[in-house]
């Protein structure tokens, strides 16, 4: 009989060898997928971080400040050694470094004494940031003396986008990964994201039409030909559609002859607080000898920054000049500060304009100064708007009048561009 090779045999070995390489392939892709879904994504994740290098976030600097509170106010994070009352803290002066641990980029900066000089977001890339302060000549890393999880906060739009901010310390928000911190120390989350479409950027508060403290109407001052509630809804329009040019969300505080109070949920500021803005601008004229020209006011809690941007950009581009009534603030004319008034509480650290204390939110203790104020208590720990008042010349003065009818045109628009140039976007990319 002649031999035959077995070669059902070899076949099986053969197919054997297929299964099981294909089997192999199947759990090691099961494996993957399996140690991959142990992978957490907590509340708090840094930079795609895995569950041990989330870990590692544990190792901590032995030296450590503690800090007590924190406020957003226009598009900065401020932050505080002592419960913020609006006095005098021991973190001015300080230098601040930020530490981006996703990228290793770092930042560094003095701390000043006003709401807006500390951390600016729009500045921040993407990431999860370390917090410390340079004190008595040491690098101390910063902790909070309570757990803190902030609502995310929102900058302005550019590009269609807005950084979104969440500042975090809370001794426990490693324990889901296996890690342990021995104190509540802070991080702050910075992301690119696509806002909502009810999330506003800048409020315009035209003058006039609310009720004064004797009662009645206020309507602004009214000579040479100038009706100024009139006058200043007609510069809010106008602003607004250059405003949105630029991608910007923009509401107007009041109608064209809607009444709206300084005071209360449905107050001018609180359209604002409603809508997340971060900014209010204030049109308005003066009144009285030697006010001729543009006049641009900052709250007592901001600096000046934002008004001297502008400013210097009105003079650069269009050559207009602001006011030198009184001595400016800096080398620019026409810039000056709002003042401090005294509150019912016997403390000097009030704004006296209504229009930037009760859109400040926490940074401007809104609801704070009066009893009529307290109907503004509902904001008193909101996120803040930062504020600026434009008033564009001066209705008792016939001459500035005429300039102001003149360059009118002009006036709008350089203040509209000056604007946002001071917020870092460029004038020349208005969109159509």
């Amino acid at each position: 009989m002649r031999y035959e090779p077995r070669k059902r045999q070899f076949k099986w070995t053969w197919k054997f060898g297929v299964i099981l390489a294909a089997g192999i392939v199947v759990l090691s892709f099961m494996l993957s997928y399996l140690f991959r879904s142990t992978e957490i994504q907590g509340d708090f994740h840094a930079c795609g971080f895995s569950n041990s290098e989330m870990r590692d976030l544990q190792e901590q600097s032995a030296q450590t400040i503690e800090l007590e509170d924190y406020l957003f106010y226009g598009e900065t994070l401020a932050l505080y050694m002592d419960p913020y009352d609006g006095e005098e803290d021991g973190i001015y002066g300080k230098t601040m470094e930020l530490v981006n641990i996703c990228s290793g980029e770092q930042f560094s900066f003095t701390i000043g004494n006003t709401a807006d000089r500390q951390i600016y977001l729009p500045d921040l890339s993407d990431g999860t940031y370390e917090i410390y302060l340079i004190d008595s000549f040491q690098r101390k890393r910063v902790v909070f003396a309570n757990a803190v999880h902030s609502e995310p906060f929102q900058t302005i739009r550019r590009e269609g986008k807005v950084k979104e901010v969440t500042l975090v310390a809370d001794r426990t928000v490693l324990d889901q990964y296996g890690g342990s911190l021995s104190a509540h120390y802070a991080f702050l989350q910075v992301d690119t994201v696509t806002p909502s479409q009810e999330k506003a950027d800048v409020l315009i508060d035209p003058y006039g039409l609310y009720t004064t403290i004797w009662g009645g109407i206020d309507v602004g001052f009214s000579e040479n030909g100038i009706v100024e509630y009139q006058e200043t809804y007609e510069v809010a329009t106008a602003m607004k559609e250059q405003l949105e040019s630029y991608g910007l969300r923009v509401l107007l505080a009041r109608g064209e002859e809607e009444v709206v109070e300084y005071y209360g949920e449905n107050s001018r500021a609180s359209k604002g607080y409603e809508a997340n803005a971060n900014y209010i601008i204030s049109i308005g004229f003066t009144y009285g000898s030697g006010h001729a020209g543009i006049e641009t006011y900052h709250g007592v809690q901001s600096s000046s920054r934002l008004s001297n941007d502008l400013m210097y950009y009105l003079l650069k581009t269009y050559a207009i000049a602001g006011s030198t009534t009184y001595t400016s603030q800096t080398n620019i004319a026409g810039i000056f500060s709002s003042s401090y008034a005294e509150g019912d509480d016997g403390r000097s650290v009030y704004d006296s304009m209504p229009v930037f204390r009760e859109s400040g939110g926490k940074a401007t203790l809104a609801g704070q100064y009066n009893e009529r104020s307290s109907a503004n208590q509902i904001y008193a720990n909101a996120n803040g708007m930062q504020g600026i008042e434009l008033d564009l010349a001066c209705v008792s003065d016939e001459d500035d009048i005429k300039n102001y009818e003149k360059n009118k045109e002009t006036i709008i628009r350089g203040l509209s561009e000056g604007f946002v140039y001071a917020l870092g976007i460029d004038p020349a990319n208005a969109e159509g």
